[in-house]
């Protein structure tokens, strides 16, 4: 095999950090189009509260932050630098989380981004995919 080859080769393989970001990416926007989808952009906060997908919690304020955090995941993933955004991300999901549990636990029906447990659960996972996506590059390094 001659170098050129060799290179094309590596070329078409996508590194794993750069495709777990652009999944989780694209994953956001479709999740943001849906919210817009079902509550439209009249309701910012908790008025009426609305199920997307039948259990994730949803408002337009929610679907903001989803059409934010999926643009700015997929263009990192898309421009190679997954890696570099990952601890970024890895606090916005967990600081997500942080907030939907003290939300869940001492607000009642004051949550201005309408969350449940299983949006909790998604940005926690999130959390987890991006925080190895910064780590494990570190460790493999070792």
């Amino acid at each position: 095999m001659s170098n050129s080859e060799s290179t094309t080769d590596r070329r078409r393989v996508v590194p794993p950090a750069r495709l777990v970001m652009l999944v989780l990416g694209i994953m956001y926007l479709v999740l943001a189009v849906i919210g817009f989808i079902t509550v439209g952009f009249q309701e910012f906060g908790p008025e009426r509260p609305e199920r997307m997908l039948g259990v994730l919690g949803v408002s337009t304020l929610l679907s903001i932050v989803h059409t934010g955090l999926g643009a700015v995941l997929t263009v990192a993933a898309l421009r190679g630098a997954a890696t570099a955004l990952a601890p970024v991300a890895t606090v916005a999901f967990t600081a997500l989380s942080a907030f939907g549990i003290v939300a869940r636990v001492f607000g009642g029906t004051g949550d201005p981004l309408n969350l449940t447990w299983w949006n909790i659960a998604l940005y926690l996972v999130s959390a987890v995919a991006c925080g190895l996506v910064g780590a494990l590059p570190r460790l493999a390094s070792r």
